[in-house]
């Protein structure tokens, strides 16, 4: 569904009157950036296929929300307006706006978590004990954080491969004598 919803996205880039403004004049620099957004789209959802409760939902709705956050992984920022952009690209594969706000929501809170595992990324920071409130948006600390997360997910899934790769066999030959 990826390299189908990136061509759906190229063409709501190149006609401005598609979307509101505001989310064109956002996405439509990512159009030379498209192959790393290709990348990171077809990494998370690698990372997306290892999690039981989301590799069994159905794939096109979420590779709308997998491409929405990869977007926002380039930009480093939320996506304004993203229910249009979800509606847009839903719209191509034949789901509805909310069910692909549904996955984006399911999959932004996998990369939350995980943003908790990358030894090198700060979560979102507190402003004080009584208000508790986040200096930055939780939505900006995804997609800031979006593409270590995918990296340090992949190094973990090779390792975890490599190990079960060494299989030993001790193979015992009898004698006939």
């Amino acid at each position: 569904h990826l390299s189908a919803l990136q061509t759906h996205l190229l063409s709501i880039i190149r006609d401005p009157t598609s979307i509101p403004s505001q989310l064109h004049s956002v996405i439509s620099p990512l159009e030379r950036s498209m192959s790393a957004i290709q990348r990171t789209a077809t990494s998370l959802s690698h990372v997306v296929s290892r999690v039981p409760s989301l590799a069994c939902l159905p794939t096109a709705s979420t590779a709308c929300a997998i491409l929405m956050l990869a977007l926002e992984g380039e930009v480093a920022a939320s996506l304004p307006q993203a229910g249009v952009l979800a509606q847009a690209l839903g719209a191509r594969v034949g789901a509805s706006k909310a069910t692909v706000m549904q996955r984006y929501k399911a999959v932004y809170d996998l990369v939350e978590d995980y943003i908790r595992d990358v030894p090198w990324l700060e979560s979102h920071e507190r402003r004080g004990k009584s208000k508790g409130r986040s200096k930055v948006a939780k939505r900006v600390v995804v997609a800031r954080g979006l593409k270590d997360v995918v990296q340090f997910q992949e190094e973990i899934w090779k390792k975890k491969l490599e190990s079960e790769e060494r299989l030993v066999l001790d193979i015992e030959l009898e004698s006939t004598d």
